[in-house]
């Protein structure tokens, strides 16, 4: 058995879709092939990712999520790496009848910009979607070299990836690339029985269950259901509603906003004296 640490989110897609991939990997080829998982949460709204220690040891990127292991040369720090690797211990993730499919169709998936899908984008776009927690830092006096020049990668890798992603031409060819993806999975899906996952019962949950059902849940969430066949949809509830789903995200949507919704209509629901923060934060410890 070999170990591993996934560094995570809980508000991240990507994510999400590396844990139900785990979540779903079924029996390892053999009993060397177990890997032991540790998972540990990096709070992006406090800015862990930027962290000397995560930017310089764990992904430069300051993404998440990254899987480390003193078996890798290097973290791995793109979602799809993290499942093939997954898969070569875990088999029935990527069955050797369906592999050019699920590789097909992942690749699809993931030339999508799920920003581009999941927030309305801002009246004012001159300035793109900056991110000014990596200029704070870069300000701050007496920081080391190191940690500097991993700040500006940083900066230009955030420039280069997400900058214009809510500006009109990148929605719309999120847009369009969804729904072919989702039709493209519709049409599996119901070539192979329509039953609890893509490829039927029989064959049981694969990567591209495992990396589907995260992507319809967030556009769910996002309020774009235009974009989802009524099939696809119907079959991620289904599974959304299963053990393994509500485990890795204990009930809660994907985003952030919308659960903070939901905690502040419970709130007010109790008539309590004590303000929202101070609930929140005894509440949930989030």
């Amino acid at each position: 058995m070999v170990n591993y640490i996934l560094y995570h989110f809980q508000w991240s897609l990507f994510s999400l879709m590396a844990r139900y991939t785990i979540a779903l990997r079924g029996k390892a080829a053999s009993p060397e092939a177990e890997m032991k998982i540790e998972e540990k949460s990096i709070d992006l709204h406090r800015d862990e990712n930027l962290s000397e220690q995560y930017l310089l040891e764990v992904n430069p990127k300051g993404q998440v999520p990254t899987l480390t292991s003193a078996t890798l040369s290097t973290p791995l720090t793109n979602t799809l790496e993290i499942t093939y690797l997954i898969d070569n211990r875990y088999p029935s993730l990527i069955p050797a009848p369906h592999r050019s499919t699920i590789e097909d169709l992942l690749v699809k998936l993931h030339a999508i910009q799920p920003l581009s899908l999941s927030i309305p984008p801002p009246e004012n776009r001159s300035e793109g979607i900056p991110n000014p927690a990596i200029g704070q830092y870069l300000s701050q006096p007496g920081i080391s070299d190191a940690w500097r020049n991993a700040l500006m990668y940083k900066q230009d890798f955030h420039a280069k990836t997400l900058l214009r992603a809510l500006d009109d031409e990148p929605i719309k060819r999120a847009e369009e690339q969804a729904r072919r993806f989702l039709e493209d999975v519709r049409q599996q899906y119901f070539m192979h029985g329509g039953e609890t996952w893509v490829f039927g019962d029989a064959v049981g949950a694969t990567a591209l269950d495992a990396h589907t059902i995260p992507f319809v849940a967030r556009l769910i969430d996002a309020g774009r259901t235009d974009l989802i066949p009524e099939d696809v949809r119907k079959y991620a509830e289904k599974a959304m509603s299963q053990a393994e789903w509500q485990n890795i995200t204990n009930g809660k949507p994907t985003m952030f906003e919308i659960w903070l919704k939901s905690m502040r209509k419970d709130y007010a629901s109790m008539q309590r004296d004590e303000p929202f923060s101070v609930w929140f934060k005894r509440h949930t410890q989030c």
